[in-house]
C-alpha cells in the first residue's frame, strides 16, 4: 500500500485531469458537429477531421478504461500494468503529429513555399512521433516485461526492484525528449506564422486588421499548446510519483484537437468580422485561419483574384497571395 496522503492527492489529480479532459471532449464533439453541418470542404480535409475526432474518441475511451483500472482494481496501489494509459499516450502522439502536419502546410503556403522551414517543422514533428512510439515500445518491454517478471519472482513492485538495483527509468529521458520536440515544433509554427503574417501586413498597409486578428490567433494557439507542454514536463520532473502531471497530460491531445477543428469553424466569422454564433467561443480561445484549409477547399493560391477588406469604412483591394491565411 502507498502512503494514504500521497494516494489521495494522486487520485485527486487524476480525477480532475480526467474531468477537464472529458469536458474538452464535449467541446470537441460540438466543434466537429458544427464543422460537418456548415462546411463542405474537400475529401482529404473531411477525412482529416474524421481521423482527428476518431483519435479523440479513442483517447477518451482509453483514459476512462485506464483510470478505472487505476482507481477500482488497483485501489491503494500504483498499478504496474496499465495498458490503456500506455495506448492513450500513443493515440495522443499520432493526433498531435497530424495537427502539426496541418500547420506545417499552413506555414508552407504563407511562407510562399519555404522548403527549409517547412521541412524543419515536419522533421521535428516526425521525431516527436517516433520518440512517442519508441517510448511506448520501451516501456512495454521493460516496465511491463522483464522488470515485471523479476519483480514477481522477488515479491517486490517494479519501482521497488528498480530502486533496490539502482536501475534508472529509461522512459524519463524519452518523455523529456518527446515533450521537448513537440514544444519546439509548436514554437516554430507560431513564430513562422506571426513572422510571415506580419510581412503580409507590412505589404498592404494599415488596413490590415484581419491580419492582426490572424497573428493574435497564432500567438494564442502557440501559447496554449506550449504552456501545457511545459507544465506537463515541469510536473513530470518535480512530482513524478504524485500524478500531478496528469492534470494537464490527460487533456493534452484534446487541446490539439480543439485548435485544429476550431480553426476551421472560424473561417466564416473571420471573413464577416463577427463572432461565430454556432460554437461556444466564450469558452475557448480564438485561433488563426490556415492555408491548409484553403488548399483543400478548392482555393487556388495562384489565382490573382482580389479580396476586399473592410476597415473603418474604407475598402481596399489586396492580392490573395498576400493573405494566404485570410479566407477560404
Amino acid at each position: 500500500m502507498v502512503d494514504e496522503g500521497t494516494l489521495v492527492y494522486s487520485l485527486g489529480m487524476v480525477f480532475f485531469g480526467y474531468t477537464l479532459a472529458t469536458w474538452l471532449f464535449g467541446v470537441n464533439t460540438l466543434q466537429a458537429y458544427t464543422y460537418f453541418q456548415n462546411y463542405n470542404d474537400g475529401l482529404l480535409m473531411k477525412l482529416t477531421v474524421i481521423a482527428i475526432f476518431t483519435l479523440d474518441v479513442a483517447n477518451t475511451a482509453l483514459n476512462c478504461w485506464g483510470i478505472y483500472l487505476f482507481i477500482i482494481p488497483g485501489f491503494g496501489e500504483y498499478p504496474e500494468l496499465n495498458i490503456p494509459l500506455v495506448l492513450e499516450t500513443t493515440v495522443m502522439d499520432v493526433s498531435i503529429f497530424i495537427v502539426h502536419c496541418f500547420f506545417a502546410q499552413s506555414v508552407w503556403h504563407v511562407s510562399r513555399h519555404n522548403r527549409w522551414l517547412t521541412s524543419l517543422i515536419v522533421m521535428s514533428a516526425t521525431v516527436a512521433l517516433g520518440n512517442g512510439l519508441g517510448e511506448t515500445l520501451v516501456y512495454s518491454m521493460t516496465e511491463l516485461g522483464s522488470l515485471n517478471y523479476f519483480a514477481a519472482l522477488s515479491g517486490l513492485t517494479v519501482n521497488a526492484l528498480r530502486s533496490s538495483m539502482g536501475i534508472p527509468s529509461i522512459t524519463t529521458p524519452l518523455v523529456t525528449l518527446g515533450l521537448g520536440f513537440v514544444t519546439f515544433t509548436d514554437l516554430t509554427i507560431t513564430i513562422a506564422l506571426v513572422y510571415y503574417l506580419h510581412q503580409g501586413k507590412s505589404s498592404i498597409g494599415p488596413t490590415s486588421t484581419l491580419l492582426d486578428k490572424l497573428m493574435l490567433y497564432s500567438v494564442r494557439r502557440g501559447v496554449l499548446t506550449t504552456v501545457t507542454q511545459v507544465l506537463v514536463l515541469a510536473l513530470w520532473f518535480s512530482l513524478p510519483s504524485e500524478s500531478t502531471w496528469a492534470l494537464f497530460q490527460l487533456s493534452l491531445g484534446k487541446i490539439y484537437t480543439l485548435t485544429f477543428i476550431a480553426i476551421l469553424n472560424r473561417r466564416d466569422s473571420l471573413k464577416r468580422g463577427t463572432p461565430p454564433t454556432s460554437t461556444p467561443s466564450a469558452f475557448m480561445p480564438n485561433f488563426q485561419m490556415s492555408a491548409f484549409a484553403q488548399s483543400l477547399s478548392g482555393y487556388d493560391e495562384e489565382d490573382s483574384a482580389d479580396m476586399r477588406i473592410e476597415d473603418r469604412g474604407r475598402t481596399d483591394h489586396v492580392k490573395d497571395d498576400q493573405l494566404q491565411l485570410a479566407t477560404v
